[in-house]
């Protein structure tokens, strides 16, 4: 046994070392109780503190995903009106230019509109911009820079085409069948306007 502690035992007596042990005892326990219940307090405001940052960022992490999918969705929305309009726009242009190129269908003098080269120019333009099917564009010029072979039929069988990829570009399926013998407005009955407007 260490020196010392013989020396106090006989100084004091095993009764005050008893005492003096136990007392340690007790102090090292209390100390290292009080440690353990001061770390699990600091271990639980840590993680409360954690969780609550954890909570903080899902939430600004939700916000920031709805925004970028509202703007995302925004862009896509305004790119789809735009390539509407030039779609739409391209199908009076072309209405425009078939009023000129069909002469006479069947004795019947079709209701011209006024044919505009600037504006069909503008209409490409748009058409090359918003389109990501080809084939609209395609077809468009082989309607408006037909041939000296193209025919009457060949041209509706064309403006229907470009229709269905029209329909096709905006989603709204993939074509639909349409007549080549009834694919244009020639004149309505009781439409008797003869100047260009």
């Amino acid at each position: 046994m260490d020196p010392v502690i013989l020396e106090l035992l006989r100084q004091f007596g095993w009764t005050y070392a008893a005492i003096a042990v136990i007392a340690s005892l007790v102090i090292t326990v209390v100390f290292n109780v009080g440690t353990f219940y001061v770390n699990q307090k600091i271990q639980q405001r840590r993680e409360g503190r954690l969780e609550r940052i954890k909570t903080e960022l899902e939430k600004e992490l939700a916000e920031f995903k709805a925004r970028e999918i509202k703007e995302i969705e925004n862009v896509q929305q305004t790119r789809w009106e735009l390539k509407c309009r030039a779609c739409l726009y391209a199908m009076e242009i072309v209405d425009a230019f078939l009023s000129h190129w069909f002469k006479d269908v069947e004795n019947v003098e079709p209701v011209r509109q006024v044919a505009d080269t600037v504006k069909a120019r503008e209409c490409y333009n748009r058409l090359v911009l918003t389109c990501e099917n080809p084939q609209v564009i395609k077809l468009f010029l082989k309607i408006m820079l037909p041939t000296s072979q193209t025919d009457n039929i060949q041209i509706t069988e064309n403006l229907n085409a470009f229709r269905n990829a029209v329909r096709a570009e905006l989603g709204f399926g993939s074509g639909i069948e349409l007549s080549k013998e009834f694919a244009w407005f020639v004149r309505l009955a009781g439409d008797n306007r003869d100047e260009i407007h």
